[in-house]
């Protein structure tokens, strides 16, 4: 899918590639975490979730849900993310292992 290609990237790019799109990511990627505002950034303009009927927004949550289901990814907990990154921020761990 489009998402599983935008997380599979995020861990091949250059540092100040990824900062472009989100201030946190490289130290979010070093954890072996991804940002919700990356993902939203890279993914709302393509025409797969552009074209959602309920928008982009509503598709690419869709698909965050569905690999969370298939256990690609898991959502921290805020008070985790506040721990681990000091921020308020929606972050997935990636399970690197399904990718």
């Amino acid at each position: 899918s489009n998402l599983k290609r935008t997380i599979a990237e995020f861990f091949e790019m250059e540092e100040a590639q990824i900062t472009k799109y989100d201030a946190q990511g490289a130290k979010l990627r070093e954890a072996g975490c991804i940002g919700y505002a990356y993902i939203q950034r890279k993914c709302a303009s393509m025409a797969a979730f552009r074209k959602d009927e309920e928008g982009s927004t509503a598709g690419i949550k869709k698909a965050l849900s569905q690999l969370e289901s298939d256990g690609y990814l898991r959502k921290l907990a805020e008070e985790e993310g506040n721990e681990l990154f000091g921020t308020n921020a929606t972050v997935y761990r990636v399970n690197k292992n399904s990718f």
